[in-house]
């Protein structure tokens, strides 16, 4: 049971859901829900275009921890980059081959497998729009990573 209580224009909640589970006998708490938004701007300051802003935004959801086989998280971000909004190489290397002047949404899974070993899944949908027209870029990557 949530109570709720209203005082001088502020909300605030009391959460009494104390003993509440996951289905695999986890506690429900702060540690075992995660949920993360991020954000990134940058302009060129010494650009002579118009073409000088970048800008990111995203989430992430859970979170896989190392030691806890089964767990997992997702996330997604939307991106884009003008063309003089940043030295090429500071873009992400996967992100339409570190290119500016893009954008468009990257989406990330990752479970962990066993201790130490977690599978990585990534899917771009972007536009690459250095050319004439507005070109589709598609990719997915799958990565099996072991950490010692």
């Amino acid at each position: 049971m949530t109570a709720w209580e209203r005082s001088h224009n502020i909300l605030s909640v009391d959460d009494r859901n104390e003993g509440v589970k996951f289905h695999d006998g986890q506690d429900l708490n702060a540690d075992a829900v995660v949920f993360s938004i991020k954000r990134n701007y940058n302009k060129n300051i010494v650009s002579t275009t118009s073409e000088d802003t970048g800008w990111l935004i995203g989430t992430r959801f859970n979170k896989a921890k190392d030691d806890v086989p089964g767990s997992w998280e997702c996330g997604y971000d939307y991106r884009q980059t003008d063309a003089d909004a940043i030295v090429g190489g500071f873009q992400e290397s996967d992100f339409l081959g570190a290119q500016t002047n893009s954008k468009g949404h990257r989406f990330v899974f990752k479970y962990q497998l066993a201790r130490n070993l977690y599978w990585y899944a990534t899917y771009y949908r972007l536009d690459d729009t250095r050319a004439t027209k507005d070109l589709d870029y598609h990719r997915f990557m799958g990565d099996l990573v072991w950490k010692f």
